[in-house]
């Protein structure tokens, strides 16, 4: 799907190239709520519900809903895709980036400051903090609130979020990482 293809192209330019993505799959929507999946072994990311003449309508409405309840970062139809291209990206840095462990621990302080903030509040009240800076599903583990953020900031890169800016300003801070990868 060429809207998918170009959404992957914005993240090169971004980002730079993935050499442990191979491809992209599109399945049926389960009815699990989970949209998407990075599966390092095989460098694939499968979507769910994409596909089809509905696919984008139903896409639209998952980031809407996700994004009003405060699970998602953003309410972009390209979301989960955005969001598993973060983990795919973390893997790359994991691989390749020999100050990676350094990013980690900061990325780990900024959030656990935000996490800090969400001590002692009612689940309403977590929402709505979580919703402010990042999302819900952002502060379930580092992993997640490291691919949330660059959801957001792919999204729109002049309109993320201090907390996004700042994930991304520092996993593409250039002491030791490489420009992009030619590795197939």
């Amino acid at each position: 799907d060429s809207e998918y293809r170009n959404e992957y192209d914005n993240f090169v330019n971004v980002f730079g190239e993935l050499s442990n993505l191979r491809g992209i799959d599109i399945a049926p929507y389960s009815n699990d709520r989970v949209y998407g999946e990075y599966f390092p072994e095989s460098r694939i990311i499968v979507l769910y519900g994409v596909g089809g003449k509905n696919g984008s309508k139903f896409m639209t409405q998952v980031a809407e809903t996700e994004r009003s309840m405060g699970q998602w970062s953003t309410s972009s139809k390209y979301h989960a895709l955005r969001h598993e291209l973060g983990h795919a990206l973390q893997t790359e840095h994991e691989l390749n980036d020999k100050n990676w462990q350094k990013k980690l621990d900061e990325i780990n302080e900024l959030r656990k400051s935000l996490n800090n903030k969400l001590t002692g509040l009612n689940e309403n009240d977590i929402i709505k903090v979580a919703k402010k800076t990042l999302s819900k599903y952002g502060v379930v583990d580092r992993s997640e609130f490291i691919s949330e953020s660059i959801a957001e900031y792919i999204n729109n890169p002049d309109k993320a979020r201090p907390t996004s800016r700042k994930v991304v300003e520092i996993i593409m801070r250039g002491d030791g990482y490489y420009v992009s990868s030619t590795a197939g």
